[in-house]
């Protein structure tokens, strides 16, 4: 987000380093648009902390197009992606393009069996 909206955004690798979602205008070309950075969904969410993250779906079911960021380096990975597309499904936002990006690729290592 920083890179395509020449900000300077907190950015940390640390769960719960941001909860606020984060509004940047971007020009790529010509076309201005807004980005929108939330946080994740979080799998088996804690009550008390449900009300701390309804700006975040508000944002998701307002999106016209949404990037599911994956840190692909992240042993459960997988389970991510289906929290995620299971909370989409879930709001009722599973019809929204969505584009998947992997992020970490440089530390990925493939699981052996």
């Amino acid at each position: 987000m920083n890179v395509l909206s020449k900000s300077d955004v907190f950015a940390e690798n640390k769960l719960f380093a941001t909860l606020d979602t984060t509004v940047r205008k971007v020009v790529w070309d010509t076309m201005p648009f807004l980005l929108s950075d939330t946080v994740g969904f979080i799998r088996k969410l804690p009550h008390h902390l449900v009300e701390s993250f309804k700006s975040t779906l508000d944002e998701v079911r307002e999106s016209d197009i949404l990037i599911h960021v994956v840190d692909i380096a992240h042993p459960q990975h997988e389970d991510h992606i289906l929290t995620v597309q299971n909370t989409l499904n879930e709001l009722g936002a599973s019809d929204r393009t969505t584009r998947m990006v992997f992020n970490k690729v440089d530390l990925y290592r493939e699981k052996i069996f």
